[in-house]
């Protein structure tokens, strides 16, 4: 009986544990994403910049 229980509890642990993890894993996911999208909007904005500059310095 006690044995049976502290595997429950085990068990129980292991599964919160999973649920905690992958809901973690979900949130970094999510601000790294947005991140990377932050990072592609500054180097498309850098470009354009760059592009203005030689295009004008060369033209």
């Amino acid at each position: 009986m006690n044995k049976q229980s502290t595997v429950n509890y085990l068990l129980t642990g292991l599964i919160i544990l999973l649920i905690l993890v992958s809901v973690g894993l979900i949130y970094r996911t999510e601000q790294l994403q947005e991140q990377v999208s932050n990072l592609q909007g500054q180097v498309n904005t850098y470009r354009v910049l760059i592009f203005n500059l030689y295009g004008k310095n060369g033209g």
